[in-house]
């Protein structure tokens, strides 16, 4: 685990803190560092929490691992909005749609 976690480190991740914000929806975050008991993470939302006004540079808050519910890599970014409502990736072209070679020709 502490090579998984090592290759996050200074990256964006999504981390549940039902503890914290009383949901298991994830935010974002940096991964600052690791300890055998909790993670280092930075974000504004975090530093409204640890600082009383909330101000100033993200805080750098320590979360021991028994209060955090998940944790995943940050997607690089967004997917892209879809007006149809298909699952991103999902999409095929109009041209390919419904043209499907069948198996063994």
């Amino acid at each position: 685990m502490v090579s998984l976690l090592r290759h996050h480190v200074n990256k964006d991740v999504l981390v549940s803190i039902p503890a914290l914000f009383g949901s298991d929806v994830p935010f974002r975050c940096q991964l600052v560092g690791f300890e055998l008991a909790g993670l280092w993470l930075r974000s504004d939302r975090l530093s409204q929490i640890a600082l009383a006004d909330g101000k100033g540079e993200p805080a750098t808050t320590f979360v021991p691992y028994t209060q955090i519910a998940y944790l995943t890599a940050a997607p690089t970014e967004p997917p892209p909005a879809s007006a149809t409502g298909e699952t991103p990736g999902r999409r095929r072209s109009a041209t390919h749609a419904g043209t499907r070679k069948p198996p063994g020709r």
